[in-house]
């Protein structure tokens, strides 16, 4: 737990996604009934967005400086949600879901969606854990879809990978 959160920590350095990513798994560690080896992870795997953030609050004033930048360039300098059509909220929609399903390939997106369906039907829920390990898929998807919808992510291939390993 010490090696991941010293890991996660590093990643976060590259990539937003691995500050969510990082709180994600804290808390499936933590349902998982392992709240030491959360915290532990946790406390490691956080150090470098604390910093960031602290660095961020001392120097702008906004502890989420970098991140909300980044969206008010997206949204003013590329006009993301300037004259939105119905098209445009629609690509908006189903792009990430999309490209997530011919970066793995139709087979094995079928495939992965049915048994992931299979995973939520009564009586297969007998261990939870593979449901459990979905859920930073679907936040990872809602983060996504959270930001495409505000303008305040560009329309990207590049962060469907995420999406892949997480399947």
């Amino acid at each position: 737990f010490l090696l991941a959160g010293l890991f996660s920590t590093l990643a976060s350095g590259f990539r937003y996604e691995a500050w969510l990513l990082a709180l994600v798994f804290g808390f499936v560690i933590f349902l998982f009934g392992r709240r030491r080896e959360a915290v532990l992870f946790s406390a490691v795997a956080l150090l470098f967005p604390l910093i960031w953030m602290i660095q961020n609050c001392m120097a702008t004033g906004d502890a989420l400086y970098s991140y909300n930048g980044t969206a008010k360039w997206n949204l003013q300098t590329m006009g993301n949600n300037d004259s939105l059509r119905f098209e445009s909220h629609l690509r908006r929609i189903w792009f990430f879901p999309f490209s997530w399903m011919i970066a793995l390939g139709p087979p094995v997106a079928f495939i992965t969606i049915k048994e992931i369906i299979s995973r939520f039907r009564k009586e297969n829920r007998v261990n939870t854990s593979p449901l459990i390990w979905t859920i930073p898929f679907w936040i990872v998807l809602l983060f996504l879809h959270y930001n495409v919808f505000n303008g305040m992510l560009l329309l990207q291939h590049r962060f469907v990978g995420t999406l892949v390993v997480l399947s």
